[in-house]
């Protein structure tokens, strides 16, 4: 029996659970979070949605173009694009699947729009008016130590050490399965010292985002949780005179070009260097 036989034997046989079910083993076995496998799963389920009834083996570059059309926003694009592509690739070099239909579809440019940090004189506003404990120490864990949605889902008792000098909360398997170290600031101490044994926000992630968001617009703030990382990011960047590097590591970006996008700061002394062009002949 030839390779394409048995290539197109094992497509017939594998319905689509199953093969997401192989793809999310790999998955795990290659350390990659949950939430990342979970995302990948939805973006792989619309596209078969897509094109039902055919199977995900039917699907071309055509039929992955027009569905990724279905979106307007280009980042949205971008991330199920990738998310699919990473798919296939894994399909094909098992012999899963005979093609991978994303492999000649053009990559997609996500403009890089400018930072919206919540503004940081609102940030104890915002904690002290929360209207649970928990939504409060979700808003001071994003704001004072730069966590995303699904890092403050999985912060514990265990990942703090209040008493050393300083201060820190161990950060683990962040995105891309990566851990880092976080010094606690120290408007935050008061939020975690009253913490329990087990997570210190003892909610799923979506529900974390969902209920900041609406804490904030309760309170005239156009923002989401995720816009709490960009004031960590912007205020770092800021009292460090612009030391990306430090800024990324503790925000746990693996480049200093991810962490350009969170920081709302232009300089200390780029106002007074733009009035000062040009001298006496403006």
């Amino acid at each position: 029996m030839d390779n394409h036989t048995t290539r197109s034997t094992i497509e017939q046989v594998l319905p689509l659970t199953e093969l997401l079910t192989a793809f999310a083993a790999w998955q795990r076995q290659r350390g990659f979070s949950p939430a990342t496998i979970r995302r990948r799963r939805i973006s792989i389920t619309s596209l078969a949605r897509w094109i039902t009834p055919a199977h995900i083996s039917a699907v071309t570059t055509i039929d992955v173009e027009e569905w990724l059309d279905t979106f307007s926003a280009s980042r949205t694009r971008h991330a199920y694009r990738s998310d699919c592509a990473v798919f296939f690739r894994w399909a094909v070099r098992r012999h899963i699947l005979a093609h991978d239909p994303t492999g000649d579809t053009d990559p997609i440019k996500v403009p890089r729009s400018l930072p919206r940090p919540v503004p940081p004189e609102l940030v104890a506003h915002l904690i002290a008016t929360a209207p649970e404990p928990w939504v409060g120490t979700a808003i001071g864990l994003a704001a004072y130590a730069g966590l995303r949605c699904s890092e403050v889902a999985n912060i514990t008792g265990a990942d703090l050490s209040l008493h050393t000098r300083p201060p820190v909360l161990a950060v683990r398997n962040g995105k891309g399965g990566k851990d880092r170290l976080v010094p606690i600031h120290p408007q935050l101490v008061p939020l975690l010292d009253r913490r329990t044994d087990g997570r210190l926000v003892d909610r799923h992630h979506d529900t974390i985002g969902h209920r900041v968001a609406a804490h904030l617009r309760a309170c005239g703030v156009d923002a989401s949780m995720h816009q709490l990382r960009h004031t960590f990011g912007t205020e770092l960047a800021r009292v460090t005179n612009g030391n990306l590097i430090l800024t990324g590591r503790l925000m746990g970006h693996e480049s200093p070009d991810t962490t350009k996008g969170y920081v709302g700061w232009s300089g200390g002394d780029a106002s007074a260097a733009v009035v000062a062009m040009f001298g006496d002949a403006a």
